[in-house]
């Protein structure tokens, strides 16, 4: 997933996103981590299959990837849930 390369669209320039230092980081993180083809991975003792354009990701593992504290993560794919830009399954 660490390979290949990413399109975005200048109207990225136009959403509220781009404007919120924090969301736009969090934003193009998901988009870079986000699969590009059917991949199935094995997660502790269950298998996990994800489409194209989903991630399976760990709140405590991103924070410190990004620098952010995981409350702040939190809020961060909170707002982008709620404006529509991301959709987020949980799964415990």
């Amino acid at each position: 997933m660490t390979n290949g390369w990413i399109k975005l669209h200048r109207t990225l320039l136009d959403k509220a996103i781009f404007m919120n230092p924090h969301a736009l980081q969090v934003f193009l993180y998901c988009l870079m981590k986000a699969t590009y083809k059917d991949m199935k991975l094995a997660v502790g003792n269950r298998v996990i299959y994800l489409k194209p354009g989903q991630l399976l990701y760990g709140r405590k593992r991103v924070s410190q990837r990004l620098g952010m504290g995981e409350g702040k993560l939190r809020g961060v794919m909170d707002y982008l849930e709620q404006n529509g830009t991301i959709t987020i399954e949980r799964h415990s």
